[in-house]
């Protein structure tokens, strides 16, 4: 059974009043599906919640949103009764996002899945637009190489802050991922990700982290030329060997970057060769011209990218147009409307969570 309760505006109050009225009546034993977005009831309206679900009303739920619920940190600590008990063992999705949670509240809650028993299930994990930066994302991975969520695959960490900014990169240390390594879905979207911050992320993959990766999405950053050549080299030493859909687009990467990408999966030979498995490769928005997009081109039509199935690039080029001809799987399209760095800042976090 599902119950979609988003956009009502209950309050702590009310949620105490409704979760009382179901526990009552067993409304809850057969519910797999609880949607509570959008409804502000914060921590208090947390601790409510946590305590029916704690007390295993809810056996069967599989995906629970609490998205833009006013939780903070105070509701992920209000939650850590449900979080460890077996209430919520079959759960595989829960959504936190827009809950100015921050680094502190991942950690508290990356710190409970640690416990045994913690979300046993859980598939699908989302983060996005919690003002969260490189330690909470790091604290998730740490957890995972603890043993903690198990069956986590996909990640969403859309609009947050991973990239580096002066207040804070002294302190962050490294970033380490390698827990991560049963992701196949990682969405960064909008994370002010630069060239120093890829670069990093890159050496990571290179070493063996986020194996397992199909999806990587990394729209609306910061990323330049510099950041996609050490993606390039990452991926000429084997980083992401499954990867089947990168999404660049609307960052700053130019030409200069799409060479030296172009070069790196040239190089080798196929199924050795780098991005081998690679799909769908979304460029638009990055500042590119002929140049960059014949680099690519000329590099399709050697032999590389061999399952591409769809480009996505600013502009197609008269040779990118005949590699599309001598290749008739392969979809060279032109750039969709208007990306979310170019739109003003009210509007930019919920065109990011579109993005993915």
């Amino acid at each position: 059974e599902e119950l979609n309760l988003a956009l009502n505006m209950f309050s702590a109050d009310g949620l105490q009043t409704l979760a009382s009225a179901a526990a009552a009546s067993g409304a809850l034993s057969n519910l797999t599906w609880l949607g509570l977005a959008a409804n502000r009831f914060g921590a208090s309206g947390a601790a409510t919640l946590a305590g029916a679900l704690a007390q295993e009303a809810t056996p069967q739920l599989q995906y629970l949103d609490l998205g833009t619920t006013a939780l903070g940190y105070e509701g992920i600590d209000a939650l850590a009764p449900a979080i460890i008990s077996p209430g919520l063992s079959a759960l595989r999705e829960l959504h936190f996002d827009s809950n100015n949670i921050g680094d502190s509240g991942v950690q508290e809650f990356a710190a409970l899945t640690g416990q045994p028993g913690a979300l046993p299930s859980l598939e699908v994990l989302v983060f996005s637009a919690n003002n969260l930066r490189a330690t909470g994302l790091g604290a998730l991975a740490n957890a995972t190489l603890r043993g903690g969520l198990p069956k986590l695959t996909r990640l969403f960490f859309s609009a947050n802050r991973v990239g580096y900014s002066p207040s804070f990169a002294p302190a962050a240390g490294p970033l380490r991922l390698g827990g991560l390594r049963n992701l196949v879905f990682l969405s960064l979207t909008a994370n002010k990700i630069d060239d120093a911050r890829l670069a990093e992320i890159a050496d990571v993959m290179a070493d063996g982290a986020l194996s397992h990766l199909t999806d990587l999405y990394l729209p609306s950053n910061l990323i330049g030329s510099e950041g996609l050549a050490a993606l390039g080299r990452a991926a000429e030493r084997g980083a992401l060997p499954h990867l089947k859909t990168l999404s660049l687009k609307s960052n700053l990467i130019g030409d200069d970057g799409l060479v030296s990408f172009a070069r790196s999966v040239s190089n080798g030979r196929c199924p050795s060769c780098a991005l081998y498995r690679l799909h769908v490769l979304h460029l638009s928005f990055n500042s590119i011209t002929d140049v960059g997009v014949d680099a690519l081109a000329e590099a399709i039509r050697g032999g590389a990218l061999p399952w591409l199935h769809l480009l996505v690039v600013d502009r197609v080029t008269p040779s990118l147009k005949e590699v599309c001809r001598l290749r008739p799987d392969l979809d060279c399209s032109d750039p969709l409307p208007m990306p979310c760095r170019d739109l003003p800042e009210d509007k930019r976090e919920a065109c990011a969570q579109h993005e993915i």
